[in-house]
Parts: C-alpha cells; structure tokens; sequence
C-alpha cells in the first residue's frame, strides 16, 4: 500500500515533468513551423 501511494505519486510527477518539457520543446518546434509555414505562403506568392 504504501508503495503503491509513492509510485503513483512519482508517476503522477514523471507525466507533469515530461508534459512540461514536452510544452517547451513543441514551443521551438511550433516556431520553426511558424517560420516554415509563413515561407511557403511567400514562396507561392512570389511564384
């Protein structure tokens, strides 16, 4: 029981850990689509 308590406890935390990161590396990921996605509409534009 008492184990049970503290592995959900730090699974609960591993999720929250890897959710936040998760976050912060789709912010950069999320900018360089921006930045691609902004390019081809240009690119057809110039076309």
């Amino acid at each position: 029981g008492a184990a049970d308590g503290p592995r959900t406890a730090r699974r609960s935390g591993m999720p929250t850990m890897p959710g936040a990161a998760a976050p912060a590396v789709k912010q950069p990921v999320l900018s360089d689509d921006g930045a691609a996605d902004s390019a081809a509409p240009e690119q057809k534009e110039e076309k």
